[in-house]
């Protein structure tokens, strides 16, 4: 024959039943955001570099320049907004053929010195000579598309369950602090 005994416990062991119970609602989705937003640092510059080396644009400053990882309040996606990067950037010098910025060339461009910019512009002609001019850019587009994926998966997948482990740990323990002062008022 089996009997059950039942303990009522005090105010302190159903204060912490209670938060126990707190911690699925609120506790779970507020880490699984503060693991992410520990991780995406981590992301950023995995890709900083892997683009770096892909298109051999040495400043990494420049490429940081030109992402932005974001992710909206209760979601679990990341976005990575990129762009490309005007040459002018790379430290242009002109040569007799063009110009020269970082490893590209650019046959037939030129540079031109904007007012109160510290970077040159470089330009090219597009059709007809005088006007129809367009600024040179490096293609860093493709060379994000082809790394960003891998390399966030990747990192989501080694980093994650270790950040979600302390986030929730450090969570629990704030709101069983919270409950025991409540109880100790």
């Amino acid at each position: 024959m089996t009997s059950f005994i039942e303990i009522q416990g005090t105010e302190q062991y159903k204060a912490l039943r209670i938060a126990i119970k707190d911690l699925t609602g609120k506790a779970v989705p507020k880490s699984d955001s503060l693991a992410l937003n520990r991780i995406m640092p981590t992301i950023r510059s995995r890709i900083t570099k892997s683009v770096s080396a892909r298109t051999g644009v040495t400043p990494q400053k420049h490429i940081r320049n030109r992402m932005k990882i974001t992710k909206k309040p209760g979601n679990k996606n990341i976005r990575i907004i990129t762009g490309d990067m005007p040459a002018g950037l790379l430290n242009p010098k002109q040569l007799r053929s063009g110009v020269r910025a970082g490893r590209n060339r650019y046959d037939g461009a030129f540079l031109i010195n904007t007012p109160g910019k510290v970077s040159q512009r470089v330009y090219k002609r597009e059709g007809r000579p005088r006007y129809p001019i367009e600024q040179q850019r490096i293609e860093l587009e493709s060379a994000f598309k082809a790394v960003a994926m891998p390399i966030a998966e990747k990192t989501l997948a080694e980093r994650y369950p270790i950040e979600f482990e302390r986030a929730l740990t450090r969570e629990a323990q704030r709101i069983m602090r919270r409950r025991l002062k409540r109880l100790r008022r």
